[in-house]
């Protein structure tokens, strides 16, 4: 899987939109450098970014600098990390902790884990490098550290998960669930880094859409483009339509009965999480699937 990370960068709705077509499927902001080093520059982005990447239907999460003892307090911390989330807080997959500060000790990343654990958010994720690790961490190999998965940077330009090849610490092949490939890259305007992501690296939330009220709105749109009389689409309806002319152009019933995260997500951004006036009372589910079918069948004659 496809993933980017960015941290002073502002990436807009259309770059987002953009790089979702050319396959990338995570965006990962990060949301505290450690302390208040350009600590402005990230407030000045990191809301919008996971905003416009989720709106694309990209998948966001974040990740947040481990530091020293002696730097500031754990809810200092937290609360720089919540404000530069803003509301995306509560939609982000997890917040990775990034160890890569000479001087940070194994008890104050569990320490920010746990305080990431208790404002809502998963933290089973740890970034470093092998430099760093050998370098700063004396190649720790405490078995504590295995509570959190392995993203690992290996700047070798090679999109897969080698880490089998060079290890360090107490990791293995099978905890590990993503590399960062290549260091700050240009990408259309953006400073990114590039990853490979294995599918664990998020694991699926419960649905944040209704499916059953997501397939009426796409019935309601079905049915007003094969019959004029039931009126013209609405501005919402029209900007669905124009985005997502996929959904009608193809058999789509197998998309609906198990829609992947970006799919959810992107629908969900493009009509709000959808709540339609156009609900279908007394019909099933599957009624309605046969019907967009039924209807995309008409429509393609």
């Amino acid at each position: 899987m496809k993933g980017l990370d960015v941290a002073f960068s502002a990436v807009s709705l259309a770059w987002c939109r953009a790089r979702y077509a050319e396959g990338w499927r995570v965006l990962v902001q990060n949301l505290w450098t450690g302390g208040y080093a350009g600590n402005d520059g990230l407030r000045a982005v990191a809301r919008n970014n996971l905003a416009n990447a989720k709106g694309a239907g990209l998948r966001i999460a974040g990740y947040a600098n481990a530091s020293p003892p002696d730097w500031w307090p754990i809810d200092v911390q937290m609360r720089e990390i919540r404000r530069n989330a803003g509301d995306m807080w509560p939609h982000l997959e997890h917040v990775s902790i990034d160890v890569e500060i000479p001087g940070v000790t194994l008890a104050r990343t569990l320490e920010l884990a746990d305080a990431i654990i208790a404002a809502g958010q998963r933290a089973d994720i740890l970034y470093t490098a092998r430099w760093f690790w050998t370098g700063h961490m004396s190649n720790s190999k405490d078995a504590r550290w295995r509570r959190f998965k392995l993203w690992n940077a290996d700047y070798d330009g090679d999109p897969d998960i080698d880490f089998g090849s060079a290890p360090y610490g107490p990791w293995m092949m099978a905890d590990v669930v993503g590399e960062q490939y290549q260091g700050t890259t240009q990408l259309a305007g953006a400073a990114v880094d590039l990853n490979t992501f294995s599918e664990t690296f998020i694991t699926e939330q419960e649905d944040e859409m209704d499916i059953a009220a997501l397939t009426a709105y796409l019935y309601d749109i079905q049915k007003k483009l094969n019959d004029p009389t039931r009126g013209p689409l609405s501005a919402e309806q029209q900007a669905f339509y124009e985005r997502f002319q996929g959904l009608f152009a193809l058999a789509h019933q197998d998309m609906l009965k198990a829609p992947s995260k970006g799919q959810r997500d992107g629908l969900s951004a493009a009509v709000g999480h959808p709540h339609p006036a156009a609900t279908v009372e007394g019909v099933t589910l599957e009624q309605v699937r046969d019907e967009i079918d039924a209807a995309s069948l008409k429509a393609s004659r």
